[in-house]
């Protein structure tokens, strides 16, 4: 049967066979929705936002079967291995079901307790699929840019240096020296320092 279908309604079969006495009897009625997976979701956008990782997406078509839940699959460090994310970006969870995105703290991408164990740089990367009442869409393909992954400033800071010229009983002065490089700062800017004295 083809021609004239329309996407999302269950259509009802049955059938009977006939031979040179007569008709028989029907068959059980057969339903069936005419819809198939949801079509392939375009690629990610990954972006910052304050210290989370926002993985967003857009709904594509639903091919006649509203879509139940979505699966997030965040590369590892073997590009060839993808990891479905549910702690934080669990795709049947309502909000981030209706939401299309989820958030990620930064720190789980390069924390060894999680699968990913990505490096300070590398490139965030993610596929997203689409399950409807058919089955699972066709992965996304992955996003070529958006958020490296920032830690922490894994870097020691130099000791700090006493300016004898502006040091007095009164006061004291000492020189700390910036991390600049991205090494030094993790990749994210240095936003404030914080300085103890006993």
């Amino acid at each position: 049967m083809s021609g004239g279908i329309v996407a999302g309604r269950i259509y009802k079969f049955k059938y009977r066979a006939r031979n040179i006495f007569d008709w028989g009897e029907f068959s059980e009625q057969g339903n069936v929705l005419a819809a198939s997976e949801p079509v392939k979701i375009d690629p990610v956008v990954i972006t910052l936002v304050g210290t989370d990782v926002k993985i967003a997406w857009v709904p594509n078509d639903e091919n006649g079967s509203p879509v139940e839940e979505y699966r997030i699959n965040i590369q590892t460090s073997d590009p060839a291995v993808y990891e479905t994310e549910l702690t934080f970006c669990d795709g049947s969870e309502s909000t981030i079901f209706s939401n299309n995105y989820c958030l990620i703290p930064m720190e789980v991408f390069s924390n060894p307790v999680f699968p990913f164990q990505l490096s300070q740089g590398d490139l965030i990367v993610a596929k997203v699929e689409a399950k409807n009442q058919i089955g699972w869409s066709n992965l996304s393909n992955a996003n070529s840019d958006g958020q490296r992954v920032e830690i922490k400033p894994p870097a020691t800071p130099a000791d700090l240096i006493v300016n004898l010229d502006e040091t007095d009983e009164t006061q004291i002065t000492v020189i700390m020296t910036e991390l600049t490089t991205a090494e030094e700062v993790g990749g994210s800017p240095i936003v404030s320092y914080s300085l103890e004295w006993d």
